[in-house]
């Protein structure tokens, strides 16, 4: 197994288009997650007091040993290493 390159995680929860979801919305209180393919939580991130913004949630990193991970906030899937 690879590296989980955390600089190459793409998040996609900002919305970009007016008609596009916010896929953070209505979890910026949850735990951010970074999960291996296996589905194993390789490194996780409570949320600021303030809670999660789309700048504070990009500039969290994780490190393991696996090929790719997906990065969650509770249960809203906001990003991967494979996009």
């Amino acid at each position: 197994m690879g590296v989980c390159a955390t600089s190459y995680i793409t998040y996609v929860a900002r919305p970009l288009h007016p008609r596009e979801a916010d896929l953070l919305l209505g979890s910026e209180d949850q735990w951010l997650r970074f999960v291996s393919e296996e589905g194993v939580v390789v490194k996780s991130y409570t949320a600021p007091a303030s809670g999660w913004t789309h700048d504070t949630l990009e500039q969290h990193t994780a490190t393991g040993t696996m090929a790719a991970c997906d990065a969650f906030v509770g249960s809203a899937w906001v990003g991967s290493t494979e996009i």
